[in-house]
Parts: C-alpha cells; structure tokens; sequence
C-alpha cells in the first residue's frame, strides 16, 4: 500500500496487486453515503418535530365505574389471608416440589369464587397451572388475556415480623409471602370478576384468566405449557395484561410526593455474573 504526505491511503492496492483504487473515487462514494445518512437524519427530527407539535396534551377522562356498590373489605382481605396460607412455593430443586399446596389452593379458590367457577370454563394446565375463559357476547372481537401466577419464592421465617406463610392480619396490614408478588394480583382478579358476575355484567370481548405455577423459576411448566395450548387452538389475542409493578410512594419515583402504579411495558431480562 502506498501513501502520499497529504492523505493517508492515497492509493490502496488491490487484493490481485494489479489494480488501484484512487482515494478521490472512495471519497466521492464516501460524500453521497454521508449525503444519505444526513437525509435521512434531517427527515427523522421533522417528523420528530412535528409529532411533538401536534402531541394531545388534554388529560385522559375515565370513565365511571358500573356502580357505585362499596365492596366488602373485611371479605377481600380475609380471602387474601387465607390464599396466602398455602405454601405453594417454587423450588429449583424437584425434589422439594410441593403439587399437594397447589391443588388445595385451587380448591380453595373453586369454593370462594363460585359465581365465577359456574360461568368461566376452567382447565388445570399440566396438573397444576389454571386457564378459565370467559365468553363475550361479540365473538368477532379478539379476546383479551390477564395472567399472574400462582406460585411464590420460598422464605425464611427469621426474617419476618410476621410468619411467611400465617396471613396475619395486623395494624392494617396484611402479613406473607405473596401478598405483593402475587397472590394479591390472582385474588385481586377473581375478586373483579367474581362481582362483576353477580352483578350480571356479561364482557363484550372475551377474557382468558392464565394463571401458572412456576413463574417464580421460568415458567417453563405453566405459562410456557398455556401459551402452547392457546397456539393449538390458534387463539391470537388482542392485548395481554399481565403483572406490572407495585404502587409506590414517599418519593421513590424522583419529583413525585404521591402515589405512583408502576407500568411495565416489556417483560423483564436477567444477567448472571462471575
């Protein structure tokens, strides 16, 4: 390769030594490419621009809920407490598995849901997992999905004020394993569901309610096993809403005093380390 003093790679010789390419050939291919990025940069911050300019600012209206009913508070938390009673905890290790919790849970909600288990259509998902559906009135729409899981990591009882397991019921609080990730989120939707039923609400788009019993650990047994089951019956879904973050306060979220529900928009990754 030779070099001139004033541009570096002035001639380049090619790989059959026969031939060469001159840096005012490469430069000039150099400047349209350049030219073409600069474009298509300028065209990217106008549009940017003019999204921006003509962003809706006027704040989302939401609409009132279907009644004004109260709900049972006393009811709510005592099934919450007694759902996180079961030990239906997730273990790496199969020998620790623990099926029996997990098909007392699934009794457990069968009787404190009934109006729920007698209109939904219920299917344990390889013998542990749950998927019930709920028929809209227009079955042109796509349905919706709402997942949680049902599984819990395990806990080491000295390190809590309360016992993991008890569902202890004190200062206003309820006490356990689950009751942020996410028994409180499975409960939470029977709940809904359960008094929309008595109150004959029908949805117009139907619902699937996936619940799996290995989030914890991958979810490679329950939600990946559903998800295959909804592909063999070619469901394709409109939206799918599943386990977001906790609603926090004090200042967590910096320049915000007061409550905030934290909205995951994608699914979490993981890193391991050495």
């Amino acid at each position: 390769m030779a070099t001139s003093g004033h541009h570096f790679g002035r001639i380049i010789l090619d790989k059959n030594c026969d031939t060469f390419l001159r840096t005012g050939q490469f430069d000039g291919y150099f400047m349209k490419v350049l030219k073409f990025l600069m474009s298509v940069l300028i065209l990217l911050v106008a549009v940017m621009a003019v999204n921006t300019l003509s962003f809706n600012k006027e704040l989302v209206r939401i609409p009132t809920m279907l009644d004004d009913s109260t709900i049972n508070k006393q009811a709510v938390s005592t099934r919450l407490s007694q759902a996180i009673q079961y030990k239906t905890i997730s273990y790496m290790d199969s020998i620790d598995k623990n099926p029996e919790e997990f098909s007392a849970f699934h009794a457990f909600m069968e009787s404190s849901f009934p109006g729920l288990h007698d209109t939904l259509q219920r299917e344990i998902v390889n013998d542990l997992s749950l998927l019930y559906f709920w028929r809209g009135s227009d079955s042109s729409l796509k349905p919706m999905l709402i997942m949680s899981h049902l599984d819990v990591v395990p806990a080491d009882s000295e390190q809590w004020t309360h016992p993991p397991f008890s569902g202890d019921v004190a200062d206003g609080i309820i006490w356990g394993r689950g009751t942020i990730d996410i028994k409180s989120g499975v409960l939470g939707v029977m709940e809904a569901v359960e008094d929309l039923i008595g109150k004959g609400f029908q949805p117009k788009r139907s619902l699937y309610l996936a619940f799996g019993h290995d989030e914890e650990i991958g979810g490679e047994e329950g939600a990946k096993k559903i998800a295959e089951r909804l592909k063999e019956r070619e469901v394709e879904l409109e939206f799918i809403l599943d386990e977001g973050g906790s609603i926090v306060s004090g200042g967590i979220i910096p320049g915000i005093e007061g409550q905030v529900a934290m909205v995951g928009i994608a699914e979490k990754g993981y890193v391991s380390l050495r």
